[in-house]
């Protein structure tokens, strides 16, 4: 388990497991701070956690609609460039150089 799990970090370059690393700890972090708008909601505006529960759920709700119209998005402009667009950016070595990119070859 261990080398399969060795095989797959070294597939990726370093900056994307920072990416990803990021990324973890702003979910973690976004996850630890809804009690706390819970409460500063609730006191700010005098409303009761019903309501609070609610905001914040419509908040949540807003965002997984966001993120999957985002993936649809992406999906598409892959299809259209015909490569998968995320590839281009992990991989240097698959981004076509610029002359290449034009057809002129590289001599």
């Amino acid at each position: 388990m261990l080398s399969r799990l060795k095989k797959i970090y070294t597939e990726f370059p370093p900056l994307f497991w920072i990416i990803v690393g990021t990324l973890f700890i702003d979910s973690i972090g976004s996850t630890l701070l809804f009690p706390f708008f819970a409460l500063y909601i609730t006191q700010k505006f005098g409303v009761g956690m019903t309501e609070a529960g609610i905001l914040l759920g419509m908040s949540s709700l807003f965002g997984l609609f966001g993120s999957i119209k985002q993936a649809h998005a992406s999906a598409q402009v892959s299809t259209i460039d015909g490569r998968i667009a995320s590839a281009r950016f992990c991989h240097p070595v698959s981004s076509p150089r610029p002359n290449e990119a034009r057809g002129r070859g590289s001599g």
